[in-house]
């Protein structure tokens, strides 16, 4: 079962949408939330109107790749990336520790896309889905099995873009996810509340019941940037959240705060993984 949301090729429109989607940050001023929330609301990016399309687009265009620009049939369906994104903008809660993982447009995507989505663990690549990769359990239902790789995410450290031993360490980020971590996650979204203002304490006070790691990427502000991402999913769904211009607004309320200087964050990239802030 495929989607469409991994295609084996990019797209000139998708190539086209990507470039304004890298403009519109630039033009945020690199506030990387308000970028995100312009996304959905953004005439420069095509799309017949509707959510639905919007959602499409933008999530086509932000596939990763393991060749930049290029779609291969190496490419893991349902990752999505900017880059050159980071976390600016973003509420502290959701700021990522580590230097050299700080995508926070392209990891809120990724786990809004897996949730509205979840057929996209059946998309084949080479003969196989996400699904045979992993051997998930035939009974374990699509969303689990992406509910999985959204937690295990942050329990097992992150591949190195481009590096051959990512086909291993995605499958031990799934794994990783157990029947229990899944229970909390979803209690965790249960306590954000159903109003459009989310109760994010007690939200993470649950979600630390998940054990996170403490390798490369690895951190409870992924995991809880993650849950808020799901959280719209579910607005979405239920038609709490009708327009792109209702999804910014959400963004704007629950995601974003104050940012601190560039100067104040200390962690740099380094070719061995990275290092961590001291940010809590």
């Amino acid at each position: 079962m495929d989607n469409g949301l991994a295609p084996v090729r990019m797209t000139s429109q998708d190539r086209d949408n990507l470039g304004r989607i890298r403009a519109i940050r630039i033009e945020a001023g690199l506030d990387d939330a308000e970028a995100l929330a312009r996304l959905f609301e953004d005439q420069g990016i095509v799309g017949d109107g509707a959510l639905e399309a919007r959602l499409r687009a933008v999530l086509l265009a932000t596939q990763q790749h393991w060749l930049p620009g290029h779609a291969t049939p190496l490419d893991l369906p349902g990752l999505r990336e900017i880059r050159e994104a980071g976390d600016r903008g973003f509420r502290p809660q959701f700021r990522d520790p580590w230097a050299n993982s700080r995508d926070q447009i392209g990891h809120f995507l990724t786990a809004l896309g897996l949730f509205l989505y979840p057929q996209t663990v059946r998309t084949r690549r080479l003969g196989i889905c996400v699904r045979d990769w992993v051997r998930s359990p035939q009974d374990m239902s699509d969303e689990e099995v992406a509910l999985r790789f959204i937690i295990g995410h942050e329990k097992v450290p992150d591949p190195i873009l481009g590096d051959p031993r990512a086909l291993i360490q995605f499958p031990k980020q799934f794994t990783s996810a157990t029947a229990e971590d899944v229970a909390t996650y979803r209690r965790a979204l249960e306590a954000l509340g159903a109003g459009w203002r989310v109760n994010l304490e007690a939200a993470v006070e649950i979600l630390s019941g998940i054990a996170v790691g403490q390798g490369r990427g690895n951190s409870i502000q992924d995991l809880a940037l993650s849950l808020m991402a799901c959280r719209l999913g579910q607005m979405i769904r239920s038609g709490a959240i009708r327009d792109g211009a209702e999804v910014a607004a959400w963004i704007r309320d629950n995601l974003a705060g104050a940012d601190e200087p560039l100067q104040a964050r200390a962690g740099q990239d380094t070719a061995t993984g990275g290092t961590r802030d001291g940010i809590g």
